[in-house]
């Protein structure tokens, strides 16, 4: 990932590990295309959740599985309404975390070298605050 981006993840993941709630998530996706990871937290620690997009996922979804379970993220299936995803709790660090991101990415979605990110805000921003 892109230097600039990994900095910016790193500050978003440090904001939302400080000021967030359970229900605090980030939206990371890899700049012009439509692949994507999700970021919470819970109690302190980290997750990164993948949103299953369908029963034609399967490969990606492999990909995410194999990807923790060589990692040693312990993993777990929920249903957030009708949307099936599958969480992995990465660590309280966030520099930490935005490696793993950034390796599950490469894992996942085969995307590597330097690539930019966009990162949304889902259940708080900083502007609210400021």
């Amino acid at each position: 990932m892109h230097e600039v981006s990994r900095r910016e993840l790193i500050g978003e993941l440090a904001y939302m590990q400080q000021h967030g709630t359970s229900l605090s998530m980030l939206i990371i996706t890899v700049r012009n295309t439509s692949n994507g990871l999700l970021a919470g937290i819970v109690g302190g620690v980290f997750s990164l959740d993948y949103p299953i997009a369908g029963w034609l996922d399967f490969r990606r979804t492999q990909r995410f599985n194999a990807f923790c379970k060589r990692q040693g993220f312990s993993t777990c299936r929920q249903k957030w309404g009708s949307e099936r995803v599958i969480r992995a709790e990465i660590g309280m660090n966030p520099a930490s975390a935005a490696d793993a991101i950034d390796a599950c990415f490469s894992a996942v979605f085969m995307e590597s070298g330097s690539f930019g990110l966009v990162l949304r805000q889902f259940g708080w921003s900083k502007q609210a605050e400021a």
